[in-house]
């Protein structure tokens, strides 16, 4: 992140615009959400105060990594980075800024644990004394 306060165009400052205009145009739990992580994890960040023309994909990425190692769900950073997403695309429509790349997060799927025959016939043995 290069150039910090240097313009009106800071991430914050198009985020909390971004939000403004599109008020009405979604349902209000999406807004509720939409504005909840946005204060939460854009607006309180160091990102905020970053100029949109100065943030570069690879910010973007550093900014992901630090919010999974904060302990956020992969789902989580990519609501993140869809909303930022959105405020990028809204400063491309509204001042021509070309907005980064941005890369979601992948989310690791873990292994499904079966039962095997043994626990199996435990569980129905139990379940048919109990009921």
């Amino acid at each position: 992140m290069k150039e910090k306060n240097s313009t009106k165009f800071t991430i914050g400052k198009i985020g909390v615009e971004w939000l403004f205009f599109n008020k009405n145009s979604l349902k209000k739990s999406s807004l509720e959400n939409y504005t909840y992580l946005f204060e939460k994890h854009i607006f309180k960040s160091d990102l905020a105060d970053n100029s949109i023309k100065e943030i570069s994909a690879e910010d973007i990425v550093h900014y992901s990594e630090s919010l999974l190692f904060k302990g956020l769900s992969p789902k989580t950073v990519n609501c993140v980075l869809l909303i930022l997403n959105s405020i990028f695309k809204y400063a491309k429509e509204t001042f021509g800024v070309t907005p980064p790349r941005i890369n979601y997060v992948k989310d690791i799927k873990r292994e499904t644990r079966v039962l095997s025959p043994a626990e199996q016939s435990r569980l129905e043995i139990y379940i048919r004394k109990a009921f």
